[in-house]
């Protein structure tokens, strides 16, 4: 995870070799917590064929570039569920599993020469996106 972290800003930072190090070693403990969530995914499956808005232009699944985001927010717009799509299951974090991923964020962004360069929000999706990439337990 620290090699993306590094990488964040056009300027190259270096952090403490020990916070990079616990940084590398919360990621792997987060993505040990990716769990089976099928029965909490949404209803599709895929993105969309058409647009359940109007739209100006035509975008199909050709168009999108990348995975899907897929998750859930509480009403104050707070994250609470990502999903993984593998295969034809639903991986991803919920509960004290987002939780935790969360704690992790929020350590790595309390950092000052983290903090003053880039969001909370950053660096949360940039750990869950590692998250993804992960191979399931």
């Amino acid at each position: 995870m620290t090699n993306n972290v590094s990488q964040m800003n056009q300027e190259p930072f270096k952090l403490h070799p020990s916070f990079a190090s616990w940084i590398d070693t919360e990621s792997v403990r987060v993505s040990g917590l990716v769990q089976d969530l099928t029965h909490r995914a949404p209803a599709r499956a895929a993105p969309p064929k058409e647009s359940d808005l109007p739209v100006v232009a035509n975008i199909g699944p050709d168009d999108i570039i990348g995975k899907p985001i897929i998750s859930q927010s509480d009403v104050a717009g707070t994250l609470v569920t990502r999903f993984y799509l593998q295969g034809d299951k639903w991986l991803g974090l919920a509960d004290e599993g987002m939780m935790e991923a969360r704690r992790v964020a929020e350590r790595i962004w309390d950092r000052p020469e983290i903090r003053d360069r880039v969001s909370l929000r950053t660096i949360e999706e940039l750990l869950l996106e590692w998250v993804r990439q992960q191979k399931p337990r």
